[in-house]
């Protein structure tokens, strides 16, 4: 597929009214969520799974977008 950032900026913001970089962390976040809540790995292997260099970065990521820490996530979804 041959776009320009650009483009490929105005079509997401067209269609999906939000940048590729939002999208990219709203599919991201929706996958450490999955994990948190249907496995039982350690946040470093599910941190590694979905190529984070540092676990401590993934847990800054995750806490920023979500409002929450990892682990208390998953916390709060085995107590609902």
């Amino acid at each position: 597929m041959s776009i320009t950032t650009t483009y490929l900026y105005k079509l997401c913001r067209k269609y999906m009214l939000l940048s590729p970089k939002e999208l990219i962390d709203r599919q991201t976040i929706s996958e450490i969520k999955s994990y948190l809540v249907n496995t039982d790995m350690p946040v470093k292997t599910i941190a590694s799974s979905l190529n984070f260099e540092d676990v401590s970065y993934m847990c800054r990521y995750f806490r920023r977008l979500a409002g929450t820490s990892p682990v208390e996530y998953r916390q709060n979804a085995k107590n609902r």
